[in-house]
């Protein structure tokens, strides 16, 4: 009998309406592993319309979040300094917009990410499977990805990769594609377009309130004095972090970008 891996698809679709080839080039590792997908988007993305060939897929609001935040939300709005040259902001300083439809829509975005993978992980009965990639939509697996089946098959088997992991059979780690470790949290990067995580991973990630181990980050973070409050790569270090799971940088880079960049774009404008 072959092993199970399951393979976590969340975040915005950006576009991507149908996954079909994102799950097919998965195929070259059947011949290992049995593969079961579940995915999550919000209700303002597209869903894939092969809903079936998922094992779960969710399709939530995500106003929960602003929900979740919005009383505390001079907490947790995720300021950064360049919004002050930003004309927009400017108007709202000037009273000229909504304050609040502009603070949701900043959480929603910098937050999104990380509460979109956790709902996809509480889809996953965790003993069934010996490891669970986290994916994004707008990335399909390159053609021939054999150095990766070879990371995957020493992760599975507890072996190093590339020489470069070390595993502890009492404190396992996850890895990663890319890390950068810097002088302070908002220097330090993870490239979160994939990590191969363990199944003690995911029970960790999940057993705990996705909301609060994000306002204890901001907590930590504004203890840091930093100006800006920590977003994107350097927020997923230090989710990370403050779940106790360390990751380390072993992976070849197996993902091919597609889809609508245009979602993207806006979050970088905002230095989100």
């Amino acid at each position: 009998m072959k092993h199970k891996i399951a393979i976590c698809i969340s975040g915005q679709t950006r576009g991507i309406d149908n996954s079909t080839a994102l799950m097919s080039a998965f195929d070259p590792l059947k011949d290992l592993f049995d593969i079961d997908f579940f995915g999550h988007t919000w209700t303002d993305q597209v869903a894939p319309i092969n809903i079936n060939d998922f094992k779960n897929f969710q399709h939530t609001d995500q106003d929960e979040i602003w929900h979740e935040f919005k009383e505390d939300i001079f907490n947790m709005i995720p300021v950064n300094s360049k919004w002050n040259q930003h004309p927009e902001y400017i108007k709202l300083l000037n009273g000229d917009g909504n304050f609040s439809e502009f603070a949701k829509s900043r959480v929603n975005a910098v937050f999104g990410q990380i509460v979109s993978n956790h709902k996809c992980l509480k889809q996953i009965n965790t003993s069934e499977y010996v490891a669970v990639i986290r994916w994004r939509w707008d990335d399909i697996l390159i053609t021939n990805p054999v150095e990766f089946i070879k990371d995957l098959i020493d992760f599975v088997e507890y072996k190093n990769i590339h020489n470069d992991h070390l595993i502890r059979v009492h404190d396992p780690m996850g890895v990663a594609n890319n890390m950068r470790i810097g002088t302070t949290p908002g220097n330090t990067y993870i490239e979160d377009r994939f990590f191969l995580l363990r199944p003690s991973h995911v029970e960790r990630l999940v057993s705990g309130n996705v909301y609060q181990t994000l306002r204890n980050v901001y907590k930590i973070d504004a203890r840091n004095n930093d100006t800006d409050r920590l977003q994107g790569h350097a927020l997923w270090v230090a989710y990370f972090i403050e779940s106790q799971i360390q990751m380390l940088p072993c992976l070849t880079d197996i993902a091919m970008q597609v889809g609508n960049r245009e979602q993207s774009l806006l979050n970088k404008e905002w230095a989100n």
